[in-house]
């Protein structure tokens, strides 16, 4: 719960130090997720990697994504990489015309995705955060770990 507190604190930050306070800039805020996992990662076994695009949007989803986003991170460095495995975490971002696509990728040990696992809170609140900002997730298996691609619809202006 701490760590979900402080994610939030993240996207908190960021509007407080903004010029208004009505809108973030998603490269920033990514940078400062992944600083704070850094940070907390206790050896360099995982790495993060982001490719974000440059994309201003409102306060309102502020909350949502920091959630959305540090709760993908937070199980794949739990599960995807144990034993002392090696490994890298994708951050993927894109503005579209359909909106904005994000994507969370890991080339760890993989789940089963088909598998609705209800003790899962994690995949439970991606899954309302989602809904929240009106976007699809969608589950993917890879050959070598796991992929979590969310659409999220963004006004034009």
């Amino acid at each position: 719960m701490a760590e979900r507190i402080g994610a939030l604190s993240v996207a908190h930050r960021l509007l407080c130090a903004g010029e208004d306070g009505s809108h973030f800039e998603l490269t920033e805020f990514v940078s400062e997720l992944v600083s704070e996992f850094e940070a907390g990662m206790a050896d360099d076994r995982v790495r993060i990697d982001s490719d974000v695009d440059s994309v201003t949007l409102p306060a309102s989803m502020a909350a949502p994504l920091a959630l959305m986003l540090h709760e993908l991170v937070a199980n794949a460095l739990r599960h995807a990489f144990p034993g002392g495995r090696h490994g890298r975490i994708s951050i993927f971002a894109k503005r579209g015309e359909g909106g904005l696509s994000i994507a969370i990728s890991d080339d760890g040990i993989g789940f089963d995705v088909t598998s609705r696992d209800e003790t899962g809170f994690g995949r439970s609140l991606v899954e309302m955060v989602s809904r929240q900002l009106r976007g699809v997730v969608r589950w993917l298996p890879m050959g070598s770990g796991t992929r979590v691609e969310i659409a999220i619809p963004l006004r034009e202006g």
